[in-house]
Protein backbone atom coordinates (compact mmCIF):
# COMPACT_ATOMS: atom_id res chain seq x y z
CA UNK A 1 0.00 0.00 0.00
CA UNK A 2 1.13 3.43 -0.92
CA UNK A 3 -0.01 6.53 0.19
CA UNK A 4 0.20 10.40 -1.58
CA UNK A 5 -1.48 13.89 -1.12
CA UNK A 6 0.70 17.24 -0.93
CA UNK A 7 -0.01 20.21 1.63
CA UNK A 8 -3.04 19.09 3.85
CA UNK A 9 -3.20 15.85 1.76
CA UNK A 10 0.14 14.89 2.20
CA UNK A 11 -0.13 15.38 6.06
CA UNK A 12 -3.13 12.60 5.44
CA UNK A 13 -1.16 10.56 3.52
CA UNK A 14 1.64 10.36 6.27
CA UNK A 15 -1.27 10.05 9.13
CA UNK A 16 -2.48 7.41 7.13
CA UNK A 17 0.18 5.69 5.56
CA UNK A 18 1.60 5.09 9.38
CA UNK A 19 -1.96 4.37 10.69
CA UNK A 20 -2.60 1.07 7.82
CA UNK A 21 1.55 0.10 7.50
CA UNK A 22 1.88 1.61 4.15
CA UNK A 23 5.04 0.75 2.71
CA UNK A 24 5.44 3.80 0.71
CA UNK A 25 4.45 7.39 1.80
CA UNK A 26 4.82 10.23 -0.43
CA UNK A 27 4.23 13.79 0.69
CA UNK A 28 4.42 17.45 -0.76
CA UNK A 29 4.86 20.30 1.36
CA UNK A 30 2.75 18.92 4.54
CA UNK A 31 1.66 20.39 7.77
CA UNK A 32 3.16 18.91 10.77
CA UNK A 33 1.05 21.04 12.93
CA UNK A 34 -2.23 20.92 11.76
CA UNK A 35 -4.17 23.34 14.51
CA UNK A 36 -1.79 26.09 13.68
CA UNK A 37 -2.21 26.28 10.50
CA UNK A 38 -5.84 25.86 10.15
CA UNK A 39 -6.30 28.50 13.19
CA UNK A 40 -5.89 31.55 10.85
CA UNK A 41 -8.15 34.01 9.48
CA UNK A 42 -7.49 32.23 5.98
CA UNK A 43 -8.40 28.82 7.26
CA UNK A 44 -10.63 29.11 9.87
CA UNK A 45 -13.48 27.77 7.96
CA UNK A 46 -12.12 23.92 7.81
CA UNK A 47 -10.27 24.99 11.44
CA UNK A 48 -14.46 25.18 12.71
CA UNK A 49 -15.26 22.05 10.48
CA UNK A 50 -13.25 20.02 12.42
CA UNK A 51 -13.42 21.08 15.87
CA UNK A 52 -16.57 22.43 15.69
CA UNK A 53 -17.13 26.33 16.58
CA UNK A 54 -14.62 25.38 19.30
CA UNK A 55 -11.23 27.93 18.37
CA UNK A 56 -9.54 28.12 21.19
CA UNK A 57 -5.54 27.43 22.17
CA UNK A 58 -6.98 23.62 23.45
CA UNK A 59 -8.60 23.14 20.18
CA UNK A 60 -5.52 24.38 17.99
CA UNK A 61 -3.01 21.95 20.59
CA UNK A 62 -5.54 18.94 20.24
CA UNK A 63 -4.82 19.00 16.49
CA UNK A 64 -1.12 20.06 17.14
CA UNK A 65 -0.53 17.45 18.68
CA UNK A 66 -2.21 14.56 16.19
CA UNK A 67 0.91 14.24 14.31
CA UNK A 68 3.69 14.32 16.36
CA UNK A 69 1.76 11.55 18.40
CA UNK A 70 1.33 9.23 15.61
CA UNK A 71 5.00 9.68 14.75
CA UNK A 72 5.69 8.66 18.36
CA UNK A 73 3.32 5.50 18.38
CA UNK A 74 4.96 4.44 15.02
CA UNK A 75 8.68 4.39 16.67
CA UNK A 76 10.90 2.31 13.99
CA UNK A 77 8.30 1.81 11.37
CA UNK A 78 8.89 0.38 7.98
CA UNK A 79 7.30 3.14 6.07
CA UNK A 80 9.14 4.64 4.02
CA UNK A 81 8.04 8.46 3.95
CA UNK A 82 9.48 10.04 1.06
CA UNK A 83 8.99 13.96 1.55
CA UNK A 84 9.04 16.95 -1.49
CA UNK A 85 9.23 20.31 -0.36
CA UNK A 86 11.19 23.73 -0.13
CA UNK A 87 13.31 24.88 2.19
CA UNK A 88 12.25 28.84 0.84
CA UNK A 89 8.50 28.34 1.72
CA UNK A 90 6.61 28.90 5.01
CA UNK A 91 5.73 25.68 6.05
CA UNK A 92 9.53 24.66 5.93
CA UNK A 93 9.76 26.77 9.06
CA UNK A 94 6.37 26.14 10.35
CA UNK A 95 6.09 22.55 9.97
CA UNK A 96 8.38 20.28 7.66
CA UNK A 97 11.76 21.18 9.59
CA UNK A 98 9.60 19.66 13.08
CA UNK A 99 8.81 16.72 10.81
CA UNK A 100 11.95 15.99 9.82
CA UNK A 101 13.70 15.89 13.45
CA UNK A 102 10.17 13.95 14.66
CA UNK A 103 10.90 11.09 12.09
CA UNK A 104 15.02 10.98 12.67
CA UNK A 105 14.52 10.83 16.26
CA UNK A 106 11.55 7.90 16.08
CA UNK A 107 13.91 5.75 13.40
CA UNK A 108 11.42 6.52 10.83
CA UNK A 109 13.09 6.20 7.28
CA UNK A 110 12.86 8.97 4.88
CA UNK A 111 14.06 10.63 1.74
CA UNK A 112 13.65 14.30 0.85
CA UNK A 113 13.27 16.05 -1.85
CA UNK A 114 14.06 19.55 -2.16
CA UNK A 115 13.19 22.38 -4.51
CA UNK A 116 13.08 26.25 -4.41
CA UNK A 117 9.87 27.39 -4.46
CA UNK A 118 8.48 30.25 -2.50
CA UNK A 119 4.86 30.34 -2.53
CA UNK A 120 3.40 27.15 -1.02
CA UNK A 121 0.76 27.18 -4.14
CA UNK A 122 3.60 26.44 -6.18
CA UNK A 123 3.72 22.78 -4.56
CA UNK A 124 1.34 21.45 -7.84
CA UNK A 125 3.84 22.32 -10.35
CA UNK A 126 6.72 20.39 -8.46
CA UNK A 127 4.73 17.13 -6.82
CA UNK A 128 2.84 16.54 -10.03
CA UNK A 129 6.24 15.75 -12.18
CA UNK A 130 7.72 14.41 -8.67
CA UNK A 131 4.87 12.08 -7.81
CA UNK A 132 4.56 10.74 -11.82
CA UNK A 133 8.57 10.22 -11.97
CA UNK A 134 7.85 8.54 -8.39
CA UNK A 135 5.15 6.35 -9.49
CA UNK A 136 6.50 4.81 -12.68
CA UNK A 137 9.82 3.84 -10.40
CA UNK A 138 7.21 1.76 -8.31
CA UNK A 139 5.63 0.21 -11.46
CA UNK A 140 9.41 -0.78 -12.95
CA UNK A 141 10.52 -2.05 -9.59
CA UNK A 142 12.63 0.45 -8.73
CA UNK A 143 14.17 0.88 -12.16
CA UNK A 144 14.85 4.85 -13.23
Amino acid sequence: MITIGSSKGGTCAIYYGLLFGASDIYAGACQYYVGKYLNTEEHIGIFKAMMGTETSDKAQKILDSEMPEMIRKHKNSESHIHLLYSVNEHTYNDDIQYLVHDLDCNGIKHSDKIESFKNHGDIGKFFSPWIKHEIEKIINNGQE
